[in-house]
């Protein structure tokens, strides 16, 4: 059921009862920013889910080493257009002032992903952290919709083979081309063997690990590029 929607704290209320049965350790006092994989020293994975059981199965498949750091999208929060973007405006917000000692605490290399709905979110948050002088160099994002916000940072894009309906090249791929020039600095778009909504499940989300286990080599490889050379 969607919930109706009227303050900043309405938002922040609803999202933690959503949130409350969640797994990890809580971050922050509501419980909207959570971590597994807490003692991990590799650098850290910030994601934005979807359902409750998704944490849990990449933070399995990324190994205890490497913290998992998420929160869920706005989904079920509002029923209007208009209040689903005022309320990704004050999850946004929130999310930021929340992940900045994180990203400090945590030193280079944080990483930040996303999947459906979480993918707007996720590239006004990280451009926020941008500008408060906390970049980081890629955006990996799952079925992300080309939505009307413009990223600082490139993005490396997955799309399921078996979900068209979700993948704007499928639909119109010189459009999208267009859209996704325009979005990012620079960009990569891959295909994940999935359907939509199943990322996560077994063998699908160990492929989805070694997408970001290999792009992550070759960004270490790579300065900052154009986004034709950088495809090439």
């Amino acid at each position: 059921m969607k919930h109706e929607i009227s303050s900043v704290q309405d938002v922040l209320e609803v999202q933690a009862k959503l949130m409350s049965s969640w797994p990890g350790t809580a971050l922050d006092n509501l419980g909207l920013i959570r971590i597994v994989n807490a003692d991990g020293r590799q650098a850290p994975f910030f994601w934005i889910f979807n359902a409750a059981d998704e944490p849990l199965k990449l933070g399995q498949a990324f190994g205890n080493d490497r913290p998992l750091i998420f929160t869920r999208s706005s989904h079920l929060l509002a029923r209007k257009t208009e209040s689903q973007q005022a309320v990704r405006k004050i999850l946004a917000n929130y999310l930021v002032d929340a992940l900045e000692p994180l990203v400090q605490n945590r030193g280079p290399g944080f990483r930040f992903g996303a999947n459906c709905q979480g993918c707007e979110p996720l590239i006004r948050i990280v451009n926020a952290l941008h500008e408060r002088g906390h970049g980081t160099d890629e955006l990996v994002l799952i079925a992300c919709q080309l939505p009307p916000v413009n990223s600082k940072t490139r993005a490396l894009l997955l799309y399921g083979d078996r979900d068209p309906a979700n993948n704007p090249f499928a639909a119109d791929r010189a459009r999208a081309e267009a859209l996704a020039d325009r979005m990012f600095p620079a960009y990569k778009r891959q295909t994940l063997i999935s359907a939509h909504g199943q990322y996560f499940e077994p063998r699908r989300v160990e492929s989805l690990v070694r997408h970001l286990d290999q792009q992550r080599r070759v960004i270490d490889r790579l300065p900052f590029v154009a986004h034709r050379r950088w495809l090439s």
